[in-house]
């Protein structure tokens, strides 16, 4: 989908640059205008590190498999490049780095729900000042 739509439109892409995985950044030229890559290391499941985010795991609403893949570098490279451009759509083609992602109001309207003062709206309304 990404591909076709860089056929024709400006696509920026947003992506963890992962060592043991790095075919996605090296072909984005095929489906973006401009690459950000994020430097970013899953630990191995063999790991100590991996045995502590398994503990994590049975406190925390975020499941493992998101919390292997959250990183403020890639919250602060998000804010970076939508405050430097304008864009007609955003898309997020992987779910776990959207878990934190504030929504604005607009956003929270096409999914059908109306902002109170819950956390959500605050962090909406934070969003939408930026």
């Amino acid at each position: 989908m990404v591909r076709q739509l860089h056929k024709n439109h400006e696509v920026h892409y947003i992506a963890f640059d992962d060592p043991a995985n790095p075919q996605g950044l090296r072909r984005s030229s095929e489906y973006c205008s401009y690459a950000y890559p994020v430097a970013h290391k899953v630990v191995p499941k063999t790991s100590p590190a991996f045995a502590l985010q398994l503990a994590q795991g049975l406190v925390s609403p975020i499941p493992v498999a998101g919390m292997r893949y959250e990183s403020e570098a890639m919250r602060q490279m998000i804010r970076k490049v939508t405050s430097e451009y304008k864009f007609d759509a955003k898309i997020c083609d992987f779910l776990f780095p959207a878990i934190k992602k504030p929504l604005t109001r607009g956003e929270l309207k096409k999914l059908g729900i109306t902002p109170d003062t819950s956390e959500t709206e605050k962090a909406s309304k934070a969003s939408d000042d930026e």
